[in-house]
């Protein structure tokens, strides 16, 4: 069954045994994530202006670099719906597990999103769908 979060300005279905952690209303940029009971995630920020995306990308990537060691990393670009995402697709070890993140920015009018998935490796090819599914939701609402 899928909840529908509806808040901040956003709205995307999401899995309804997730849960949902979304921060403070009046900061910039908005950012949200939801997350299941093994600790994987979707995330999206929301920057109220274009931003350059590369950047963002990029400072993402750091941000993981700077938490583990040792990160395969793959450029990507894919089109999600009518968007042209760029971004990362990388593997990492968490303990002894192989962990996969995506990294995506796109362009959403006078918007850059900033989408982030991550899970134990086994489990993100199971869930690629559901993080797919939350991403379209979000581009496809009228909510933003």
């Amino acid at each position: 069954m899928t909840a529908i979060y509806e808040k901040l300005g956003v709205q995307f279905m999401y899995p309804e045994n997730w849960e949902i952690m979304d921060e403070d209303p009046t900061s910039e940029p908005r950012s949200l994530a939801a997350h299941n009971e093994t600790g994987a995630f979707w995330s999206v920020t929301i920057y109220g202006t274009a931003v350059d995306d590369d950047e963002i990308a990029d400072a993402a990537l750091e941000a993981l670099r700077e938490e583990y060691e040792d990160l395969e990393v793959e450029p990507v670009a894919e089109d999600i719906g009518d968007f042209l995402a760029s971004g990362y697709d990388v593997h990492f070890y968490v303990q002894q597990l192989v962990a996969a993140a995506r990294i995506r920015t796109l362009r959403q009018g006078d918007q850059t999103l900033l989408l982030l998935c991550q899970a134990e490796d086994r489990e993100f090819e199971r869930l690629a769908d559901v993080f797919h599914a939350m991403t379209l939701s979000l581009l496809q609402s009228p909510a933003h």
